[in-house]
């Protein structure tokens, strides 16, 4: 899902930088050119936008459902990721 994600999201920069890049070489006649594809990946970056909102929405929700039903589940968890990563950060730092 991620992977999907991050090659969702790269391709509308891309096409931005892309069209950008050849800005340089096209002709003065051909600026109405660039003007609709700059448009079409901003469209396509906004509609990519809003998908990446609902996702991030309806896992947060998930997630909020989880926590409630098990919280001390959730809270040794919390204390365990907590502890490791203290413990990471210690030897980091003595190292």
């Amino acid at each position: 899902m991620e992977a999907t994600i991050r090659r969702e999201t790269e391709t509308p920069i891309h096409d931005v930088g892309a069209t950008i890049r050849r800005r340089e070489g096209l002709a003065e006649g051909n600026g109405e050119e660039l003007r609709i594809k700059a448009q079409a990946a901003l469209e396509k970056a906004k509609v990519l936008w809003g998908r990446l909102q609902e996702k991030t929405v309806t896992t947060s929700k998930a997630a909020d459902r989880t926590i409630r039903t098990h919280p001390y589940q959730a809270i040794g968890i919390a204390l365990g990721v907590g502890a490791l990563i203290c413990l990471v950060a210690m030897r980091k730092r003595r190292g």
